[in-house]
């Protein structure tokens, strides 16, 4: 029940952040996590938290380090998304004036992307061999936009095989 509970308040709570969003009233969305302050925010509601601070007229004080604190949060919650990389990195470059930094979480979160497109056009390729054929796995990875991937080269030659 608790757990329902839960779901219920983030689920109203994204509802009134949302229509803030939409109206571009970040002083609004700050006064609405003030005045809901919760360490329990789910991953997008932390990343809208660091945005509205950065972003409100009247922080209602919260500090540029809340926001920061938001994104390492994030972070913490979402060890493997990269949306929270992605919004440290644009903290540490247009906040922070941190551009070595920036590049490097960019960097980070780039080569992180690139290993999850890896992943999924693989996936794809075994579904479409299973499917349609080793033929249509090869026209689908032949065609696929990644660089120099030996994971991919290496299913290229696995299904030239089978074909």
């Amino acid at each position: 029940m608790e757990s329902t509970d839960f779901l219920v308040a983030i689920a109203l709570f994204r509802s009134e952040a949302a229509k803030l969003r939409s109206d571009n009233d970040w002083s609004g969305l700050v006064r609405l996590f003030r005045a809901k302050e919760s360490n329990a925010l789910p991953v997008d509601l932390l990343l809208l938290k660091a945005a509205a601070i950065q972003l409100a007229e009247d922080s209602h004080g919260y500090a540029l380090t809340d926001a920061k604190r938001a994104l390492e949060i994030a972070q913490e919650v979402d060890p493997f998304g990269t949306r929270p990389l992605i919004e440290m990195g644009y903290f540490q470059f247009a906040v922070e004036d941190k551009a070595k930094e920036a590049l490097q979480t960019f960097d980070e979160v780039a080569k992180e992307c690139e290993n999850n497109l890896i992943d999924a056009i693989c996936g794809k390729a075994k579904v479409l061999k299973e499917l349609f054929g080793a033929q249509a796995a090869l026209e689908y990875l032949r065609g696929a936009n990644i660089r120099d991937s030996e994971v991919i080269k290496a299913l290229i030659l696995d299904f030239s095989m089978d074909d």
